[in-house]
Formats: structure tokens, sequence, C-alpha cells
């Protein structure tokens, strides 16, 4: 089974940071959504790094990013 949030280690080796403060402001800076877990770390779901990271569409916004051809008739 897969972790539902990215872990220590992966964002150690995305952000090249070990603080979780630093590491934080990184990822904010980068436009993912943070949360913050009680011990500090930062939260960030495994589907959203993917769809950040691997340029996958939600499905509710992939359908408004396709081109209306309707005109050229």
């Amino acid at each position: 089974m897969t972790n539902l949030c990215l872990t220590k280690e992966e964002l150690r080796e995305l952000t090249g940071l070990k603080r979780f403060a630093s590491q934080f402001r990184w990822l904010a800076q980068q436009g993912f959504i943070v949360r913050q877990r009680g011990d500090g770390m930062p939260m960030i779901s495994r589907q959203h790094f993917e769809t950040v990271m691997g340029g996958i569409l939600p499905s509710s916004k992939s359908k408004s990013q396709q081109p209306d051809f309707s005109s050229l008739s």
C-alpha cells in the first residue's frame, strides 16, 4: 500500500532541505498546497504532488482545457 502523503525522506529529496520550516516555505513558494502535521512536518498528498509534478490534470479541469473549434466551421 502506498502512503497517502509524501514521506519525510521524499520531502528531503524533493526540497534538498532538512528543517521542516525551510521545507514548508520552499514547497509553498513552488505552488504546492501544504498542510502541517502536529510535529511541524509539512504534508503534501501524493495525489497533489503527482498532479503538480507529473502534469496530470484533475478531471474537473481537463474539459476546460480543450480548445473550442466550433467557430472554425
